[in-house]
Formats: C-alpha cells, structure tokens, sequence
C-alpha cells in the first residue's frame, strides 16, 4: 500500500502487487473521508503499540494482506518492523470496536 497525502492527511491509496521479483499496479482509491478507510489513524497505532511495551525504534508503513485482520484492500493495516526482523501489526477490529496489536495475521478461511 503507498499512500499519497496532502498537508498530512492521506487522499489516495494505490496497492502495488509484488509477485517474484516483479511489482505490478493493483489498484488506486481517492479516499472522501479518510477517518472511515484507514483506521486506526498512524498516531492512533504508535499510541496502542507503544502502550504494549514496545520500544519506538520500530519502522511502520501501511499494508494490506489477504488476511482475516484486513477485511478490504481498502482497509488496510499498520506493520511495524525493526531491525531484528521482528514484525508486528496494528488494526481496528471491527467486532470489537478497538486498535489491537496482532503478533501475526490470520490466513482467511475459504467461503462455505
């Protein structure tokens, strides 16, 4: 996920597709109200992953993955990664109406 932002605030969301070693344009949103695409806001993450205990020397970037954290492409998800390729994620639970902090991301399960 790139995010472009205009004094701060993201306005467009494209997803880049990276197979083997080559990236391809997946696609692009213009977002209207950015509070309702991208939840929780990158202070909002900082905030609960620090309050958890983790130090701050950890980079962040917003991603999307086919998982059952992310439930739209346009609903992306905080990684944050440090330099012992550690790798922690930050997203908005719906079902429980909070920013939690995931370990890892949980493979969607097949329709049915």
């Amino acid at each position: 996920m790139i995010s472009f932002e205009k004094n701060g605030i993201p306005v467009v969301i494209s997803m880049i597709i990276i197979k083997d070693d080559t990236a391809m344009f997946g696609a692009c949103a213009a977002l209207e109200n950015v509070t309702s695409i991208i939840m929780p806001s990158l202070e909002e993450a900082k905030k609960v992953f620090y309050d958890e205990g983790y130090e701050d020397q950890w980079s962040f970037r917003l991603v999307w993955k086919p998982c059952e954290q992310t439930m739209s492409k346009f609903m992306p998800i905080w990684e944050f990664s440090n330099d012992i390729n550690e790798t922690k994620y930050v997203g908005y639970n719906q079902f429980r109406q909070q920013v939690m902090v995931y370990d890892e991301l949980t493979a969607k399960k097949g329709m049915g």
